[in-house]
């Protein structure tokens, strides 16, 4: 598969068959997605079961295909580029569709919560650009409540919006209120959280798996080959899709990038994330894991709910519990910098190397710039909001065609560390620099670059 490169910020990655959340716990419920973004990138949902794993085709049936494909749709697989996803063109998702009055667009939108900067920075980065093109929004909260969710896309058919946009409070929850609109002639846009499958036109959301895979390679190539990496990791909540698979992707990422340095290198990334993915399931099953080939071991983790109080007492209960821990995976920058605060008081900073997967706030840049984090992933809550509205403008009034986008559509991923830091780092906003957006790529265009 043809690998994008990590410091692309522009162009807009897509995902099928991950038809669960890009940041919730099928999910756990709000907070994620923005730590989430704390993510809460962003939803956490809480509870839920995952579907038997579906192949996405014939040839994924008949073991055509690597089984990393076959396993998909997983919550710790989200953000995985499936090549064989099915096409979307015929089913009914309200499009196209004129504005009700010309002149004036309405758009509705319901917001998980607004608990933390990330998700208030969605709302503004969203009212700002609606204003810009003269748009009239209507933003609600739902407070993480699944029935004040239905109750907003209720009202909002009821006001006969030209567009409704959803950040689901968890993968299920909204599906039959998703549908409803789009029986009534109302297309919807998904956005941080995946729906289950649904007639959504599409879900723009951050890459949470492969920015995992990005950030840990990027911390694995902070020890020598030969030195032993023992590492606890801080998590939003398990259960979390985007939880899962930002850490099932960093998990990948070490040992993709251990294995390599060791001179026994995987034979594709498809078997690294595979082995990685095994790995994840054995620290989720037993919480701790590890692989003595790669020279690396998860001996526990901690969570955090995406908050720095949350990681402050998460990494209290890490550092008491495993001394001889040389690195410390966050989930998000917010957990890193509670954690920060209990490696200091417990005199372990010296010691223990930390690296954020997501999120990208401009305090976790200022602490790769003073050295005291390694890294951490793109995720935008400005991004998050102003995209939204920027592929309302392209679909209504720029003529692009979201009549076969798969459901989720992803950010391109990329790592944020000393090397490039200065060149992200804005200090008037609250996260790195906003790039351009760019309209998602459609499902014969996914399939043409990566089959």
């Amino acid at each position: 598969m043809k690998k994008k490169k990590w410091y692309s910020l522009l162009a807009v990655v897509v995902i099928a068959l991950l038809l669960f959340t890009a940041c919730t716990p099928a999910e756990t419920t709000a907070t994620e997605s923005a730590s989430a973004s704390t993510e809460a990138q962003a939803s956490t949902e809480a509870n839920g079961e995952e579907s038997a794993p579906a192949s996405a085709s014939t040839e994924a049936a008949a073991g055509e295909v690597h089984e990393i494909y076959q396993l998909m749709p997983k919550l710790s697989l989200a953000g995985i580029v499936n090549p064989y996803v099915e096409d979307r063109a015929d089913l009914d998702k309200a499009w196209p569709k004129e504005p009700a009055a010309e002149g004036t667009l309405k758009i509705g939108w319901t917001e998980i919560n607004q608990s933390s900067d990330w998700f208030i920075a969605v709302k503004n980065s969203a009212e700002e650009k609606a204003k810009e093109y003269g748009y009239e929004l209507e933003f609600l909260i739902a407070e993480d409540d699944p029935q004040t969710q239905s109750q907003h896309i209720d009202t909002f058919i009821t006001q006969g919006v030209d567009i409704i946009v959803v950040d689901p409070v968890n993968s299920s929850a909204p599906v039959a209120d998703i549908n409803r609109a789009v029986e009534a002639g109302i297309p919807v846009l998904c956005v941080g959280a995946v729906p289950e499958n649904c007639a959504a036109l599409t879900t723009l959301c951050s890459n949470t798996f492969m920015n995992g895979y990005l950030t840990g390679q990027y911390m694995a190539e902070q020890f020598a080959a030969d030195e032993e990496i023992s590492a606890t990791m801080i998590v939003g909540v398990m259960g979390s899709s985007c939880t899962e698979s930002r850490l099932c992707g960093a998990v990948s990422g070490i040992l993709k990038q251990r294995m390599e340095a060791k001179g026994t290198p995987y034979a594709s990334d498809e078997d690294a994330w595979l082995a990685g993915y095994n790995l994840f399931e054995e620290i989720k099953s037993n919480g701790k894991g590890g692989s003595d080939e790669a020279g690396f071991q998860v001996t526990g983790y901690g969570t955090g709910d995406w908050t720095i109080e949350g990681g402050l007492a998460a990494a209290e209960d890490l550092c008491t519990a495993n001394a001889g821990m040389n690195l410390m995976i966050s989930e998000n920058d917010f957990m890193a910098a509670g954690a920060l605060k209990a490696l200091t008081s417990a005199n372990m900073k010296d010691q223990v190397k930390i690296g954020s997967v997501a999120d990208g706030t401009r305090e976790g840049l200022d602490l790769i710039k003073s050295g005291d984090l390694l890294c951490t992933g793109l995720n935008s809550g400005i991004e998050q909001g102003e995209w939204a509205i920027d592929f309302i403008h392209a679909i209504f009034e720029e003529g692009k065609d979201c009549s076969d986008l798969p459901l989720e559509s992803l950010f391109t991923p990329g790592v944020i560390s000393k090397e490039n830091v200065d060149e992200m780092y804005d200090e008037s906003i609250g996260f790195y620099k906003t790039q351009e957006f760019q309209f998602p790529q459609s499902i014969p265009e996914l399939k043409a670059e990566n089959q």
